[in-house]
């Protein structure tokens, strides 16, 4: 792999800025859907771990329990979410993300990990990246990303992950991102506002 494609894959707009401990994606084969680091959080810092780009499918391992759904008060919150990530998509000229249910139950439990441990990252408590759980949520497309927030409200998560500058935009670019099809969102409360996971697709 050339150092432009590591480059990429990380979103780092300088090559030769690497720290100690810092984790790096290698990208095994197939497009790159997106390299998404930990957001800029909102309170305090998390324990940082990035996503990964779209890569071969591995062996699918067994299915998951359904996690719990999102309590009764934010219920409509994972479709608001997407309601707000297609709105966007329009507003740039992109056709919609369509909403999926294995999407949404990775997402979902992911959002319950988060909560349950009270803090976030794209790794799971288990060590699972987004891939993983994507996986064993049943969802076999070729591509996939994740992008999570901790906010408020679902408007907020969505403004935070579009509220970034280019050429450090990797959310801003998941969201609209013309190779990405489906999507699927879990919400949990933590200490202050809630967690918003977004899981998303390529059939």
């Amino acid at each position: 792999m050339s150092a432009a494609t590591l480059q990429s894959v990380n979103g780092m707009s300088d090559a030769d800025r690497l720290a100690v401990g810092q984790p790096l994606v290698l990208p095994l084969s197939g497009p790159l859907a997106a390299a998404q680091p930990t957001p800029r959080p909102t309170t305090a810092p998390t324990a940082p771990a990035p996503t990964v780009g779209a890569t071969a499918a591995p062996t699918v391992p067994p299915p998951a329990a359904p996690p719990a759904a999102p309590p009764g008060d934010v219920a409509a919150w994972p479709a608001e979410v997407a309601r707000l990530i297609n709105e966007v998509r329009a507003a740039h000229g992109l056709p919609p993300l369509a909403y999926h249910a294995a999407l949404a139950q990775a997402a979902q439990g992911q959002a319950n990990d988060c909560a349950g441990r009270g803090w976030c990252s794209h790794t799971g408590s288990d060590g699972s990246d987004a891939h993983a759980r994507i996986l064993r949520a049943g969802y076999t497309g070729s591509g996939w990303a994740e992008c999570w927030a901790q906010s408020p409200t679902p408007q907020g998560a969505v403004d935070m992950w579009m509220d970034e500058t280019p050429p450090n935009d990797p959310h801003r670019r998941t969201l609209l991102s013309a190779w990405l099809a489906e999507v699927g969102v879990g919400v949990a409360q933590t200490g202050w506002g809630y967690y918003f996971i977004a899981d998303f697709g390529r059939p």
